[in-house]
């Protein structure tokens, strides 16, 4: 037995020298689309830049399928995004353990993508792109993939009010969520029912103009056309 501890010492050792090369490649990987997802929520003077720089150099599948929703978010008032959408792959960032909750900035993407297709331009490409997230039946005990199901199903005129009303509330049932953005998906879900009437009480509805101050909120409300009624210059200066 002995004689052969050289040569596990050696497996091992690659063993763990391939773990680490593959988390320092997922770092930069993460490191590169981190850096142009600010910069466009940001709507920051370079963030074409940093999107076609990034695009250039990077390989991986996963981090181009996630950053091809950052495109068409970008592009989606132009002829040819519907290229774009049609290479979308979902699956090839959603294919690991707890993906859905490792990618749950996807899906808020996701969602900024086809409300803008539908507030701002009467559902171009909303049936095309959604159609790319369809054939995930098996994350149905996901929230964010569910939100987005959901959210679909209200622009095109089918609001569920109580779906909203209880992710606001917290109670997710037994779907799986990622915690890190919950309050994103949660703010999500107020800001739609109560421009559909629904009535909470009133300090949630101020939480919408802490939402208006984030960059995720202004650009929803800003599409929606309702930033006006959330966002001032005073609370702005304020903070």
């Amino acid at each position: 037995m002995d004689k052969f501890l050289p040569y596990l010492a050696l497996i091992l050792a690659i063993w763990v020298t391939y773990r680490n090369i593959k988390l320092i490649m997922k770092a930069r990987h993460l490191r590169g689309y981190s850096q142009v997802s600010n910069a466009l929520l940001l709507q920051q003077e370079n963030a074409d830049e940093l999107l076609n720089k990034y695009l250039e150099k990077e390989r991986d599948e996963a981090y181009l399928n996630k950053t091809r929703i950052l495109t068409i978010w970008k592009d989606v008032a132009k002829d040819d995004v519907i290229a774009e959408i049609n290479k979308l792959e979902p699956l090839k960032f959603l294919n690991e353990r707890n993906a859905v909750a490792i990618n749950s900035d996807s899906f808020v993407w996701a969602i900024m993508v086809m409300h803008r297709m539908h507030f701002k331009y009467q559902d171009q490409n909303l049936d095309a792109f959604y159609s790319r997230w369809q054939d995930l039946s098996n994350l149905e005990n996901d929230l964010e993939y569910v939100f987005l199901k959901y959210y679909y199903q209200y622009l095109k005129g089918n609001f569920d009010k109580d779906f909203f009303f209880n992710i606001n509330e917290g109670n997710y049932g037994t779907l799986r969520h990622g915690k890190h953005l919950i309050g994103i998906y949660k703010r999500i879900a107020v800001m739609i029912s109560v421009e559909e009437g629904v009535k909470f009480e009133e300090h949630f509805v101020e939480d919408l103009k802490n939402f208006a101050q984030s960059s995720v909120g202004n650009l929803l409300m800003s599409d929606m056309g309702i930033l006006d009624k959330y966002f001032t210059l005073e609370q702005e200066t304020e903070q």
